[in-house]
């Protein structure tokens, strides 16, 4: 017995010893390692940790630190345990990371180990080129275009359960309370399930099914976030991994399912059928890697659907679902917006062409992605050391844009705080911004967004759709703050609720 408790206060005292000199080797290593890059305050073990659990929006105290610290701000969200990160809101220095010197940094990984790394959003390198050169074509404007009918389609569905709830609600055409974001959600997975996969969810008219449950469910856990915080400290918690892991596991074990039994079906139907609009899946398969001759495989396939479903479907929800919130503050931008939109599609057919036509709607949309970019940071890992700024970044730092300073600064942006759509029309370039790097709701450089033009053209076509029969109105009493969900999406919170009715003729 005194052996044995020998040996177990032995292993306690190497345990806590290893433990003391791991702390000590970080803590000198922290200090030799200082650099003389402006950072708010913090201590040598949790640095800035506890600042942002308190911080009821990250977004605002990053902005907070830009507009004290400068445009490049050295801290450690995990004190010694991570990584020293760094934001910089310079559009200069946004060029070199992004575009200048992209070679050397790459994207951290999303999604935590359970995900393939063989598609173009977690991909780096030489595969993430490879993957780009063979995706590129099928987000060419001339395979998007056929998609306009799509997302004219399932707006106006979407038109037609709120016209119905109206009618349900009421029957003297007064104001009606809905939960727009919550809609949205459903229309971006129909868009998405007919434009990807030729596939019905049917989800605005049958509200969640199984598999759109457990899309959601997959994208609203702590491993879809790319390294959060709260992923991080979750995780030291073992029986909170273990469920979410589980929960985790289920959601992708339903959706990749799902998936597979698409790609089997369409791969046995692609002959003889070139005469129909084809889907993102048509083109991925047709899809040739230029030096070796040879198409995707399954998992690579597989994978690059499952990433476009899962990343599509909530940004540009979140995008309709701020762009709403601002036209209901400011009847008379939602006036403009209507008239321009009535004009245009009196005169013309519904089209591509038609839509980019609209400048006021495009600046409206620009404008909402400038106060609310729904993917508000970009982050990059650096790979070799650099000089940004005048000063020395090392390898395996992380570089994070707050794309909700950036978008703020005074030195880029007139009026900042302001949602004035003109700033983005030609007639108003006193507005407009003065550097092009300054402006990032789909990062720029060789890892833009591949479905921006995509995700644009859906924006506009079903604010645009509804905007003519609909008036927007904020709750009286109600408010919406911005909320970094785990998935770095910045969403109305709570969810969004408007006041709506028909437009009177």
């Amino acid at each position: 017995m005194s052996t044995l408790a020998w040996n177990f206060s032995s292993y306690l005292i190497i345990l806590i010893a290893t433990i003391f000199f791991i702390l000590l080797w970080k803590a000198v290593t922290f200090v030799f390692n200082q650099s003389n890059v402006p950072r708010p305050k913090g201590n040598w073990l949790t640095g800035q940790l506890f600042e942002i659990i308190q911080s009821k929006d990250v977004m605002k105290t990053y902005h907070q630190w830009v507009k004290t610290y400068g445009p490049i701000v050295e801290y450690r969200p995990l004190g010694i345990f991570g990584p020293t990160n760094y934001l910089v809101s310079d559009a200069d220095a946004v060029k070199q990371i992004l575009v200048t010197n992209s070679f050397k940094y790459h994207r951290p990984s999303v999604g935590g180990k359970l995900l393939s790394h063989k598609n173009v959003v977690r991909a780096n390198g030489k595969e993430h080129s490879r993957m780009r050169k063979m995706l590129n074509p099928a987000f060419k404007v001339n395979n998007l275009k056929s998609m306009v009918d799509v997302f004219h389609e399932k707006a106006k569905l979407l038109e037609k359960v709120w016209n119905d709830t109206i009618c349900a609600k009421n029957s003297n055409d007064e104001e009606c309370k809905l939960f727009v974001q919550k809609d949205f959600i459903r229309l971006s997975f129909d868009v998405l399930g007919e434009c990807v996969f030729g596939y019905e969810f049917n989800s605005i008219e049958a509200g969640n099914t199984p598999v759109t449950q457990a899309f959601q469910d997959f994208t609203t856990g702590p491993n879809m976030g790319a390294n959060t915080l709260t992923r991080r400290l979750l995780h030291f918690l073992p029986f909170h991994k273990r469920s979410i892991k589980r929960k985790f596991q289920e959601s992708l074990k339903t959706t990749s399912k799902v998936i597979k039994q698409i790609i089997d079906n369409k791969q046995e139907k692609q002959r003889g059928m070139s005469s129909r609009r084809k889907d993102l899946l048509d083109l991925l398969l047709e899809a040739v890697d230029d030096e070796t001759g040879q198409g995707m495989d399954e998992e690579e396939l597989h994978s690059q659907l499952f990433i476009f479903l899962v990343a599509g479907h909530d940004t540009s929800s979140t995008a309709l679902s701020w762009a709403l919130y601002f036209l209901a503050q400011y009847p008379d931008i939602q006036e403009k917006l209507r008239s321009e939109v009535k004009e245009t599609l009196k005169e013309r057919e519904e089209s591509w062409e038609t839509y980019e036509s609209m400048e006021y709607l495009t600046a409206v949309v620009n404008e909402t992605l400038r106060l609310r970019p729904p993917a508000p940071v970009t982050r990059r890992k650096v790979m070799h050391d650099d000089n940004i700024l005048g000063y020395n970044i090392p390898t395996g730092s992380v570089i994070v844009f707050p794309l909700y300073a950036l978008h703020r600064k005074p030195e880029y942006w007139t009026d900042p705080e302001n949602f004035n759509p003109d700033r983005f029309l030609e007639t108003d370039k006193q507005n407009n911004p003065n550097n092009r790097f300054a402006f990032l709701p789909f990062s720029t450089g060789p890892r833009t967004c591949i479905g921006y033009k995509f995700a644009l053209m859906e924006i506009k076509i079903v604010l645009a759709t509804l905007i003519q029969d609909f008036t927007f109105s904020m709750i009286p009493g109600m408010s919406f703050e911005g909320s970094l969900s785990f998935t770095y999406l910045y969403k109305p919170k709570p969810s969004l609720q408007l006041l709506i009715r028909n437009v009177s003729e």
